[in-house]
């Protein structure tokens, strides 16, 4: 890939940004340690090669503008492992991360797998906070390692919706697409939307009831913890496809934090109280990692379907995809000793020094 990963223009200062970021890499084992990055689709074989060289052309202006954001990510990451509560506003700058992340994984991988012929739609910049998303966190005991759930996926490179990272001992999903939470947490929703061509969609919008109904997520989540909402309103102009006809400005909305031991509930996102409990599971960390597997490829698929329903995409897109799915199982990946002995073992994703992308 010759564009930055940030903008999609030629980058400007030429720097290197690290998909995973060092600080992760280094915080979860030997930086230069060797990683399973998907599939070579020419070969079939597994692709592995040193974590810190999963790389990629940025403007130097771009990678200085989310220095904050990953020290700010850190700090927080390193406080949620020792047991820590998440502020709102902590919590929101972790969804910004992860959309990053997410994105990030999907240009590279399919950069690798030679897809990236055409310049894609969107990059980083315009995934940030501009969709409907959601943070799912779980703690467990004795967690090591760094392993990413489903950026490999054939639902992943066609819609990065969802994915999942293990790191230590902490699990996190997350899931963006348009407009799926808003209404269920009584905020604004579209009503109806008409399509000009290919490429603009406008919405109408009707008000939010004020009231959180549930389920929010259109499946339950198997992976316990504590799930953080967030609808988005966006501006038009930042993406061409999605002009609104209603809402004009740019805005993240009060979260909606939601424990599977009592009912969901509202804090402000600028709040700075520790409101935010990231409890720990009662559960071995190697049912959860399978349980969390499990869950981004159900995500990836439900988020799929909403996205027909609220953009119209066609429904044969999804029969193709669903298809091509079930082929990716049979992938030789699946038959790979190491990627099958990992599955049975489910335990050696939180090993000390464990690296996987799944």
């Amino acid at each position: 890939m010759r564009i930055c990963v940030f903008c999609g223009s030629t980058p400007d200062r030429k720097t290197k940004e690290h998909i995973v970021p060092l600080w992760l890499l280094r915080w979860t084992g030997v930086p230069n340690r060797i990683m399973m990055w998907g599939v070579d689709p020419a070969s079939g074989k597994v692709r592995t090669w040193s974590a810190n060289k999963f790389q990629f052309p940025a403007c130097k202006k771009c990678n200085e503008k989310y220095s904050n954001l990953e020290s700010a990510t850190k700090n927080v990451v390193a406080s949620m492992s020792q047991g820590a509560n998440l502020t709102p506003n902590q919590a929101v700058a972790l969804l910004d991360w992860m959309d990053k992340v997410r994105i990030g994984m999907w240009l590279g991988i399919n950069s690798l797998d030679g897809d990236l012929v055409k310049k894609p739609k969107f990059f980083i910049n315009q995934r940030i906070a501009s969709k409907d998303r959601f943070l799912h966190i779980c703690r467990v005991p004795n967690g090591e390692g760094f392993t990413a759930f489903g950026s490999i996926t054939p639902l992943f490179k066609v819609m990065p919706s969802g994915f999942a990272i293990a790191m230590k001992n902490l699990i996190l999903i997350n899931g963006s697409v348009d407009f799926f939470c808003g209404r269920q947490c009584g905020h604004p929703f579209p009503t109806q939307f008409k399509q000009e061509g290919i490429s603009r969609i406008y919405f109408d919008f009707a008000n939010g009831t004020g009231k959180i109904s549930t389920p929010i997520l259109p499946f339950e989540l198997i992976t316990p913890g504590v799930t953080i909402y967030q609808s988005v309103l966006e501006r038009g102009q930042d993406d061409s496809r999605l002009m609104r006809s209603t809402w004009k400005t740019h805005s993240k909305l009060d979260l909606v934090i939601e424990h599977t031991d009592h009912d969901p509930f509202y804090v402000p996102i600028d709040s700075t109280e520790p409101t935010i409990e990231i409890p720990m599971s009662e559960y071995p960390p190697g049912d959860v990692g399978a349980w969390t597997f499990l869950d981004v490829l159900e995500l990836q698929a439900q988020f799929l379907k909403y996205d027909v329903l609220i953009t119209g995409r066609r429904i044969g897109e999804i029969e193709f995809l669903l298809v091509e799915a079930n082929q990716y199982l049979a992938q030789p990946i699946y038959s790979d000793p190491n990627i099958r002995n990992l599955l049975r073992d489910k335990n050696r994703i939180f090993q000390p020094g464990a690296s996987f992308i799944l």
